[in-house]
């Protein structure tokens, strides 16, 4: 002990103690305490040196520089602040924990715990738990978790991001995966997933997320994407690349690339490119594939699509950036569609308050309808106005003016939202009921005439028969 105060050396040995306050090695120690002014200790058989100011305690080993502890048979580094217990070893730059049979370097902030190892670099409040050779670089509340100790996740990263989650739960195995640069990421396999080589790089708030078996799946770029949901479906071979708010549910061999608010849902489909745009099949054999542009354009060049479930709402446009409707073709020669039938749905139990069509109604409807002939116009829509404007070419044909039939059968007439975008339209077939009613009202008309007539023309014989008798008595 020399220029020390108030330090000791007690039942140890090989030790010094220099340039010390209240510095202590004790209990079968060993080891070297230098420039300690606020306290440093080394005890209960530990080996090691501090410097400044830090502890090793209870059979560890290790160095620790300008504050620290190294605790309960834990062995490493720390210089600048940090913790190593409980069986862990490991390096502590700047601030950081080790413990519960931990190993790993930590810079600047986080937590490696419970057989967790891997690195953590300027993260503050992050963790490694129940893991292995994983890396979080950059961020704040990083969490990789295995939860159990039977079933650990390994090889994973996260590197600049934020509120981040790999998490494996109740015997999950979640290995391979990367979180690169971004916000709230989350990784999540709860009650028995598998999930292997799982890639979230950029973007904010992204999930690869599956209540069974996710694999070779991953997200680049965007906001807000996840690929699989929690009903346990798997996901094989899955890629959402810089989009926004995409969607990969169940889905095997399946892509999303660019576009926006695109959503994939069942087996075997294909994605590519859009904006705002779903494909959702009910099954997961469903097999189809798309392709669109802008905010809804579609060709279906295989198998079967189909859209649900009840509840969400989808816009399909064929050869159309703007689609309206549930389903929307051009104002042009490319908008004709050929079906060998087109039904709608007309069950009595989805109908309520039925009241017949007057014979007065709709003889006032039939006589104010106006046909007319007119050349139709084919229009051009711009992709990304959603504008559209009218073209000299079109077509001749038979029908009624959107505008005048609203004002007489408005249940028959579509106004647009948007008169700069979309148009008026009919629903033709919406009159066939008001013109099966005035053709009934018109027949029944003709047979009282025809009685009336008939009843004329039995009393004109009468009269006929009446005038031969009188002449036959002159």
């Amino acid at each position: 002990i020399t220029s020390s105060w108030m330090s000791s050396i007690d039942s140890s040995y090989f030790s010094a103690i220099i340039s010390s306050l209240n510095a202590r090695v004790r209990n079968q120690s060993s080891g070297i305490i230098m420039g300690s002014k606020f306290g440093g200790v080394i005890s209960d058989t530990s080996e090691g040196v501090v410097i400044i100011r830090g502890y090793i305690l209870k059979r560890s080993k290790g160095i620790v520089i300008n504050s620290g502890i190294i605790d309960s048979n834990s062995s490493g580094t720390i210089l600048g602040g940090g913790f190593i217990t409980r069986n862990s070893n490991g390096i502590v730059l700047g601030g950081g924990t080790l413990r519960n049979n931990a190993s790993g370097f930590v810079v600047g902030g986080g937590t490696i715990d419970t057989s967790g190892s891997g690195i953590i670099i300027r993260s503050g409040g992050s963790k490694i738990v129940h893991s292995w050779q994983d890396v979080i670089i950059g961020g704040y509340t990083n969490l990789i978790d295995a939860h159990v100790k039977k079933f650990a996740s390994g090889w994973n990263a996260i590197i600049g991001t934020r509120n981040s989650i790999m998490y494996a739960d109740s015997g999950a195995d979640l290995r391979w995966s990367g979180m690169f640069m971004g916000y709230g990421h989350e990784m999540r396999s709860d009650t028995s997933g598998i999930q292997y080589h799982n890639l979230i790089l950029g973007g904010r708030e992204n999930k690869i997320y599956s209540k069974y078996d996710v694999r070779y799946s991953a997200i680049i770029g965007g906001f807000g994407n996840y690929i699989t949901d929690s009903s346990g479906q798997p996901s094989y071979g899955a890629l959402i690349l810089a989009g926004d708010g995409d969607t990969i549910r169940s889905g095997w061999n399946s892509l999303i690339l660019g576009g926006y608010g695109n959503a994939l849902v069942n087996a075997y489909n294909c994605v590519i490119g859009g904006r705002q745009l779903r494909a959702i099949g009910p099954s997961s054999y469903t097999r189809a594939s798309f392709a669109w542009g802008y905010n809804g354009t579609f060709s279906f060049p295989n198998y079967t699509f189909l859209i649900g479930p009840v509840g969400w709402t989808y816009k399909v446009g064929i050869n159309t950036p703007n689609p309206t409707q549930a389903l929307t073709l051009p104002n042009s020669g490319s908008g004709t569609a050929v079906a060998m039938a087109w039904n709608t749905y007309s069950d009595r139990r989805l109908k309520s308050d039925i009241v017949p069509i007057s014979d007065s109604s709709a003889l006032a409807i039939l006589n104010k309808l106006i046909p007319v002939h007119y050349f139709h116009h084919f229009t051009e829509v711009d992709p990304m106005t959603h504008q559209w404007t009218r073209l000299d070419t079109g077509v001749y044909s038979y029908g009624f003016i959107a505008q005048d039939l609203y004002q007489v059968v408005p249940e028959a007439v579509r106004p647009p939202a948007d008169p700069h975008k979309d148009y008026w339209s009919v629903d033709y077939t919406r009159i066939v009921p008001i013109l099966t009613a005035a053709l009934k009202a018109q027949q029944r008309q003709i047979e009282q005439y025809e009685q009336q007539i008939q009843q004329l023309q039995d009393e004109l014989s009468e009269l006929r028969i009446q005038i031969e008798r009188l002449e036959n008595r002159r």
